[in-house]
């Protein structure tokens, strides 16, 4: 009986020191990077730029990118393509046209946001970046 409960006590100890490794285990956030320059197309809109790293997980959740100018008189808000997550960087081009009126060169406020899910546990990782860019 003694031995028996030595081994239940031992088994115990391993468990518990086992545990918080694996409870703390490393979370790996989501990186987001709004590229620096944004190149006006014909009819109003702005091509941005924008690179995302991620590591394997979960689903896609949420990705988008928000443009604005003139202080938010003239801004839109368009969702960027379900990002690769294989630890390496990856860019996304997408073409912001505005709700109403044009954007134009100068300046713009660029903010991007972009979200996984693991539908097992509900757990979210996110990132984001907002910038002011040139506009060309």
């Amino acid at each position: 009986m003694r031995r028996f409960v030595t081994s239940l006590a031992a088994a115990a100890v391993a468990a518990a020191t086992l545990l918080p490794a694996s409870a703390g285990a490393k979370t790996e956030p989501i990186q987001v990077s709004v590229q620096p320059s944004a190149q006006l197309v014909d009819g109003g809109s702005i091509r941005v730029t924008v690179a995302v790293r991620c590591a394997p997980f979960g689903e896609p959740f949420e990705a988008n990118v928000t443009v604005s100018q003139d202080d938010g008189f003239v801004w839109t808000q368009r969702g960027l393509p379900a990002a690769t997550c294989d630890r390496r960087w990856h860019r996304y081009t997408v073409v912001a046209t505005p709700f109403e009126g044009s954007f134009h060169r100068g300046t713009a406020y660029v903010s991007a946001y972009v979200s996984r899910m693991d539908p097992a546990t509900s757990e979210v990782r996110q990132g984001q970046d907002a910038r002011t860019v040139k506009v060309r």
